[in-house]
C-alpha cells in the first residue's frame, strides 16, 4: 500500500488501486469506505455506527478484588456518558441477561472496588479526541472470578459463559439501535493463582493463554459475525515465588515472565506490561491485589496499549532488544522503549530512565552501600554461574540509542553463563508483591501518560525479563 497526495493505493493484480481517504474512494467497484484515517496522528478509526466491546477477564485482579472500604473510588462518575457505556447496570458480568447499556462507571461489592475497566475505556476515547478522530462507542465489562487458575477460567467454565453470554446480549442491544457489536480488545488479568501452582512450566503456562485466546476468539466471531481477530492483552502479576516454593524459587527462574518472552511471538496476543510499580490493596498482608488507584492508573497503561494497536502505531511493552559486552565489567542492554504520540502529530521517541523518586516504587535505601527493600540493583540481578557472581554497581543511559550500560564491581570470569534479571528478585518474605516490598525494579519510559483522574502523569514500565548475556571473548 502507498499513499500520495492525501490518496491511499492498494497494490492488486492490475497494479496500483486508488482509495480515496475521506471519500470512500471513487468508481463502480471502489469498496466501501469503513475507516477514517487521520493522516497528521495516524490514526484509523471505524465509523461511528460501530459498537466496540473492551472486556477485562481473569481473577480477583482483573474483578477489583480490594478489601479495604475505605478506599474511595475514582471512577464512581462517568466522564465520556455518550461514548463510554456498560452492558446493564454495573460493570461485572453475572450470566443475568441485560437489555439495555447505561453509562460506565464503578461500583463496589462485599469484596470488589474499582476495576481497570472504565480508566482503560475512558484513555481509549480521550486519545481518539486528542486526535481529532470520531469516537465509536465502547462497552467495557468485566467477566473475572477470584481464586481461580486460567485452566478453570477457560472455554466451558461458568465466568467464560458468562461472558460469552453477555456479548449476546450486546449483539441484540447493538443491532435494536442500528449499530453492530464487536469486541475489540481483552485484557487477561490473572495468574495470581498459577504463580504457585504445578505444573508451571513456561511453554504449559503460555500454551494455556495461547489456547485461552485462540478458543475465546472463535467463540466471540460466532457470535458477533466479525473477521477481525480478539487481541488479548496480557498484564504481568507481580508476583513471585519464594524460595522453596513452587514453582521454583530464586532470581533467575519465574517461569511465569518467561512465558511471557514465548507469548511475544503471537501475532494476537500482547504483553500489556507489568504491575509492580502500581499501588497494592495494604488491608491485605499479601498485598498482591490492586488499590483503587492500582487499578485505575493499570487501566490507563492498557487503554493506552489498546489504543495503539487497534486505531494507532501498534503497541509493543517495555523489554530489551539486545544484548552485549563492551569489556568484562561492562555490558550494555538496549531496550524496546514505547513512545506516545501527541495530537499534532508528532510522535515522541522515548528513552529509558532509571527512577529512583520512590513516588512509584519504594527504595528506601542505597542499593549499591547499605539494606535496602529492594532488591539487586534498582531491582536487576547478575550472576555468571560463579561461585561469588560479580555485582552491579552503577550504570549510565544514552538516551538516543534506548540502552543501559552496566558497570559491575568486579570482571566477569565464567561469562558463557551470565544472566540478567529485572523485577525478578525479591527480599524473601513470605506472600508480599507490589510497589513497596514485592519483586520491582525501577525501570521506565520517559514518555508521559497524563492520568484522567489524578494530577499526575503515568508511565510505562519495563516488564519483568530474564535474559543472557554470554560473554564473547
Amino acid at each position: 500500500m502507498e499513499t500520495h497526495e492525501g490518496s491511499v493505493f492498494v497494490a492488486g493484480d492490475d497494479g496500483l488501486a486508488r482509495l480515496g481517504v475521506g471519500d470512500g474512494g471513487s468508481g463502480e467497484d471502489a469498496p466501501p469506505e469503513t475507516y477514517r484515517f487521520s493522516q497528521a496522528a495516524a490514526v484509523a478509526v471505524p465509523e461511528s455506527d460501530l459498537d466496540i466491546g473492551i472486556w477485562v477477564n481473569g481473577q480477583s485482579n482483573a474483578d477489583g478484588g480490594n478489601q479495604d472500604q475505605s478506599d474511595p473510588l475514582l471512577a464512581a462518575a462517568p466522564l465520556y456518558p455518550n461514548e463510554a457505556l456498560m452492558l446493564g447496570t454495573q460493570v461485572r458480568v453475572t450470566g443475568t441477561p441485560q437489555s439495555v447499556y447505561t453509562p460506565l462507571v464503578e461500583g463496589v461489592t462485599e469484596s470488589n472496588r474499582e476495576t481497570a475497566a472504565s480508566a482503560m475505556v475512558n484513555h481509549i476515547i480521550k486519545k481518539l479526541k486528542d486526535a481529532g478522530a470520531p469516537v465509536p462507542r465502547f462497552i467495557g465489562n468485566v467477566a473475572a472470578l477470584g481464586g481461580t487458575p486460567i485452566e478453570n477460567l477457560k472455554r466451558g467454565s461458568g465466568t467464560y459463559r458468562a461472558m460469552l453470554l453477555a456479548i449476546e446480549d450486546c449483539v441484540r442491544i447493538s443491532k435494536a439501535q442500528g449499530r453492530t457489536y464487536k469486541v475489540g480488545a481483552v485484557e487477561w488479568m490473572g495468574n495470581e493463582t498459577n504463580i504457585g501452582a504445578l505444573p508451571v512450566q513456561a511453554a504449559y503456562f503460555a500454551r494455556l493463554v495461547e489456547q485461552y485466546q485462540r478458543d475465546l476468539q472463535l467463540d466471540i466471531q460466532a457470535r458477533t459475525g466479525q473477521s477481525e481477530p480478539v487481541l488479548l492483552f496480557v498484564s504481568l502479576i507481580s508476583a513471585a515465588p519464594i524460595s522453596g516454593n513452587p514453582p521454583r524459587g530464586g532470581d533467575f527462574d519465574h517461569r511465569l515472565y518467561e512465558a511471557a518472552a514465548l507469548l511475544r511471538k503471537n501475532p494476537n496476543i500482547r504483553i500489556a506490561g507489568p504491575t509492580y510499580q502500581l499501588p497494592h490493596d495494604p488491608s491485605r498482608t499479601d498485598m498482591v491485589h490492586q488499590s483503587v488507584k492500582g487499578q485505575n492508573r493499570r487501566g490507563h497503561i492498557v487503554g493506552l496499549a489498546m489504543f495503539n494497536e487497534l486505531f494507532g502505531r501498534g503497541h509493543y511493552d517495555m523489554f530489551p532488544q539486545r544484548a552485549y559486552w563492551l569489556d568484562q565489567t561492562h555490558f550494555t542492554i538496549r531496550f524496546d522503549v514505547p513512545g506516545v504520540g501527541y495530537s499534532d502529530g508528532t510522535w515522541e521517541n522515548a528513552y529509558p530512565v532509571m527512577d529512583t523518586s520512590e513516588v512509584d516504587v519504594a527504595i528506601n535505601a542505597n542499593p549499591v552501600t547499605g539494606a535496602t527493600q529492594i532488591a539487586g540493583y534498582y531491582g536487576f540481578a547478575f550472576t555468571d554461574g560463579s561461585g561469588s557472581p560479580p555485582k552491579i554497581i552503577g550504570h549510565t543511559i544514552n538516551q538516543s540509542t534506548q540502552e543501559v550500560t552496566f558497570t559491575l564491581d568486579k570482571a566477569c570470569t565464567d561469562g558463557a553463563t551470565a544472566r540478567l534479571s529485572y523485577a525478578v528478585a525479591r527480599i524473601d518474605v513470605p506472600s508480599v508483591s507490589g510497589n513497596l516490598k514485592g519483586n520491582r525494579g525501577c525501570l521506565r519510559s520517559s514518555a508521559p501518560v497524563p492520568s484522567l483522574y489524578e494530577n499526575r502523569d503515568l508511565y510505562q514500565w519495563c516488564s519483568n525479563f530474564i535474559i543472557n548475556i554470554p560473554y564473547q571473548r
